[in-house]
């Protein structure tokens, strides 16, 4: 999804839960392991109040997933900090329209190592950086190889070369 498509949809969602209005900003990262985060950040004049989304998550996801992970956030904001991803934030979740998943397995991104099974070549996990414990297939239960690789791979997909 294009960047500005995407700053349009948190404009439009900060505006119909009244974050703008309650000293919310909306900020991008360049994130590669966390999709999106909502932060509460004392200074000097307060709290620094803010959503943020990766731009490598935005660049590689559609429109619904990113709405989600939007609305995820919302929810912690609507929530407060103490909420987490508890059943308080869950009701928020389901109330205005997200999932209530704390960990948004939909959601692709961009890896620079995958860990590919031996045997039957699924990919097993996706890493940032290499990862320092051999992982094991879910499928076979026989170990993988981590790869050196540039691009989104998924989990459970046959891994070509």
């Amino acid at each position: 999804m294009e960047l500005k498509a995407a700053i349009s949809i948190v404009n439009e969602l900060m505006d119909k839960f009244d974050l703008n209005k309650s000293g919310w900003q909306f900020k991008l990262n360049r994130n590669k392991r966390q999709i999106g985060l909502t932060r509460w950040k004392k200074t000097p004049s307060g709290v620094e109040k803010s959503i943020s989304l990766s731009v490598y998550f935005i660049e590689h996801n559609e429109e619904w997933v990113i709405r989600d992970v939007i609305l995820h956030e919302i929810a912690h904001a609507l929530c407060g900090l103490e909420a987490g991803h508890s059943k308080v934030w869950k009701d928020k979740c389901i109330e205005i329209g997200a999932r209530p998943n704390p960990s948004i397995d939909y959601a692709v991104m961009p890896s620079s190592h995958i860990s590919v099974c031996k045997k039957c070549n699924k990919i097993v996990d996706t890493h940032f950086k290499a990862p320092k414990t051999k992982r094991g297939c879910f499928n076979c239960k026989s170990q993988a190889n981590t790869k050196k690789v540039n691009g989104v791979f998924n989990v459970g997909d046959e891994y070509n070369e």
